[in-house]
């Protein structure tokens, strides 16, 4: 998301290097930096890196942790940086980040990075209600003695002088959602899709017959320990899909997560079924894509690719709220499922998916081939450094 912002950046003459919280989240960005070439370093962690990051410590550690971390956030921003720009505001280390960032008057900025689903907020069940309950009145209990780092909160909330919505519909919530501190919620688009704008004049030539492949992006389930149950369920289905898309006269490709093993998909499908290309590259042959807890459906939307999305069969119920409206992206339970919608019966229902949620992406993400989102970013960072240089600068003549 951010290496086409820096690289625009540059372009007006402004130094830019990425601060990556590996020792606390352990998701390989230092590694993807090097590789793309962009200056980096990591924001160190007393006792060294943790092993798969926080997702699985018990609250209390990883509280410990976070307090801890104060002082290494102080000395990374010892020498002030004009501006601090965060991917999101409600994980800890962050909070923690743009918290002292303002604390030194430094600028803050926010790009949206991910989905909002407003309609599809709240608990989904009896019990996950109460232990939001709790949950809400600790983190109102922390905010009062002084610790709202450590509270729980949504995306948005925690605040920056600027925000960078991806489209008009994340625009709407965030700004229903900032605090008094949040100067200005601003559409940019998301940068990450900018590396779509050579593929979008095929997003206008939709048609079944000249696409052969349904594509199924994988969830990290087990690389993120999110459950091994829903990890070996994901996998089964792939066998299962496999089979069923090939009798149907179709191809059926695999892309795994980058925190996933593609030998291992390898191993159940073949070679051949698992794909190395870019999502992107996958999505402009496909017919259909199979994705659940991803943006890819973003990318999807804008390429003009129908979208379904495995449902209980792969991520029991407590993945619910956290899958696409079921309403825009219908879930399936079986291979058999998939495989009827390759029929040609099925061709104008392919086309009437591809139409509705090509709009609702159009709500979620503004794209605008003209004006990439990178330069919409680096435009309100720009903006934000400005302003925070006039606050600075000497009185008197220039």
């Amino acid at each position: 998301m951010f290496a086409p912002v820096l690289a625009a950046l540059e372009s007006r003459g402004l130094t830019a290097e990425l601060l990556s919280l590996d020792a606390y989240y352990g998701q390989g960005a230092v590694e993807r930096a090097l590789e793309l070439g962009l200056p980096v370093r990591t924001l160190r962690r007393r006792g060294g890196s943790l092993t798969g990051g926080f997702y699985d410590r018990k609250t209390i550690y990883v509280w410990r942790d976070v307090i801890a971390a104060r002082r290494p956030v102080i000395e990374a921003l010892a020498d002030p940086p004009t501006t601090v720009v965060a991917g999101n505001d409600f994980g800890l280390v962050e909070k923690l980040v743009l918290a002292q960032a303002r604390s030194q008057s430094v600028g803050t900025v926010l790009v949206q990075d991910g989905r909002l689903s407003p309609a599809r907020e709240g608990p989904a069940s009896a019990g996950s209600w109460a232990r939001w309950t709790v949950k809400r009145g600790i983190s109102a209990a922390l905010e009062q003695i002084g610790l709202g780092g450590l509270a729980s909160s949504r995306y948005g909330e925690w605040g920056a002088d600027v925000v960078c919505a991806a489209g008009h519909a994340g625009a709407s919530l965030l700004r229903s959602r900032a605090r008094s501190r949040t100067s200005r919620v601003v559409v940019t688009g998301q940068p990450r899709y900018d590396a779509l704008l050579p593929l979008m004049p095929q997003r206008h030539a939709w048609d079944a017959a000249k696409r052969s492949i349904v594509s199924m992006f994988t969830t990290p389930f087990a690389a993120d320990r999110l459950g091994t149950t829903e990890q070996e369920n994901q996998e089964a289905l792939a066998a299962e899909l496999a089979t069923a898309v090939r009798a149907a006269g179709h191809r059926f490709v695999v892309k795994p997560h980058p925190r996933e093993s593609r030998a291992r998909y390898a191993q159940l499908l073949g070679p051949g079924d698992v794909s190395g290309a870019s999502a992107n590259e996958l999505l402009a042959l496909s017919t259909v894509a199979i994705v659940g807890i991803s943006s890819v459906v973003e990318e999807a939307g804008l390429l003009g690719v129908p979208v379904v999305v495995p449902g209980v069969v792969v991520h029991g119920q407590r993945f619910d709220r956290r899958l696409p409206d079921p309403r825009t992206y219908p879930r399936f339970e079986s291979a058999e499922e998939v495989a009827r919608l390759l029929e040609p019966s099925a061709r104008s229902e392919l086309r009437r998916l591809t139409e509705t949620q090509s709009r609702q992406v159009g709500l979620e993400i503004a794209f605008d081939p003209i004006s990439p989102a990178a330069e919409a970013v680096a435009n309100a960072i720009l903006g934000v450094v400005t302003e925070r240089r006039s606050r600075t600068a000497p009185a008197g003549p220039a």
